[in-house]
């Protein structure tokens, strides 16, 4: 009977100071509670400037179950976890934080819950470890994009998760380059569930989602997930020619012809354009990100499994 094998793929950037922690609780979890497995860790450096590589290098060299790449810039974290999912070969795949707020002693209960017949199984977070900025940060994403996407896209849940070789494979049949990876999965359509689990504490550092990674994100599951942005557009089109026709007819109808009305008139317009101008702009960019086909990444090393 061949033996399955599990995956666990962990994108980092500058976290050098707790990957060595890390990377000892992953390995005893997995040796301990997932002994019938055999066992993968893969590690994607995004472009971290404070030496979170060479730390990687080092555990490689300690053990033959870890393989690495290393970017040659910073490509962001969806992207990161998508060249994580490229190399893996787990019949199993996990992706997680590498921030051990996503803890890997819960590895064990995704596995349990997955082998019933689920295809993805979500981590909920509960006892979120936040600071009070970063909770409104994710409150008002969660709000957001729930609102805008009708439920389309879940934000209960982080990356933290395990699927099917068959999810994964057909993830990696998606190439856009604005990403919202957690979407795109859910998207797929197979069986998921979720099951709780402790959020864990930053032990150093902060977080990476600041507001405007935040914000980029939301905008990203919008423009991929929701009809919402092109309806604006099209209101905006239709109001910047209605409502002009409208304020003109009441002038011509009462004779109520003033230099405020007209000034009202055209800031309306000017307002009206300028919305129309920005979303439109934006749809443009993706547009032209898409049509230019460059590689998601670039790698600048990559160290294979070690097999002695």
């Amino acid at each position: 009977m061949k033996i399955k094998t599990i995956s666990i793929v962990i994108p980092v950037f500058n976290e050098s100071k707790i990957l060595s922690i890390l990377n000892g609780r992953l390995i005893n979890t997995l040796t301990k509670s997932l002994k019938t497995l055999r066992h993968e860790i893969i590690y994607v450096d995004d472009g971290s400037t404070d030496g979170t590589f060479s730390q990687i290098e080092k555990l490689y060299r300690e053990s033959h179950i870890i393989q690495a790449i290393q970017f040659s810039r910073n490509f962001g974290h969806h992207v990161a976890i998508t060249a994580g999912l490229e190399i893996s070969r787990g019949d199993f795949v996990v992706i997680m934080d590498g921030d051990l707020q996503d803890q890997p002693e819960e590895i064990p209960n995704l596995f349990q819950k997955i082998s019933n017949g689920y295809d993805i199984v979500r981590a909920e977070r509960v006892g979120i470890q936040f600071g009070t900025l970063k909770r409104l940060f994710s409150g008002v994403f969660n709000w957001f994009v729930k609102r805008i996407t009708n439920d389309a896209v879940d934000t209960r849940s982080g990356i933290f998760r395990i699927m099917t070789r068959q999810v994964v494979d057909n993830v990696l049949r998606l190439h856009e380059h604005d990403r919202y990876l957690t979407g795109m999965i859910s998207w797929t359509g197979f069986l998921q569930t979720s099951i709780p689990v402790k959020h864990g504490a930053r032990l150093s550092g902060k977080t990476k989602y600041n507001f405007a990674r935040q914000l980029k994100l939301a905008l990203s599951a919008i423009y991929s997930f929701s009809e919402f942005p092109q309806k604006i557009v099209v209101l905006a089109l239709v109001m910047s020619i209605l409502l002009p026709l409208l304020i003109l007819g009441y002038i011509l109808s009462y004779k109520a012809y003033s230099q405020n009305l007209v000034l009202i008139m055209f800031t309306i317009i000017l307002l009206q354009e300028s919305v129309f101008a920005v979303i439109a702009t934006m749809f443009l960019s993706r547009i032209y990100i898409e049509s230019r086909n460059r590689p998601l990444y670039i790698v600048k090393k990559h160290l294979a499994i070690n097999k002695k």
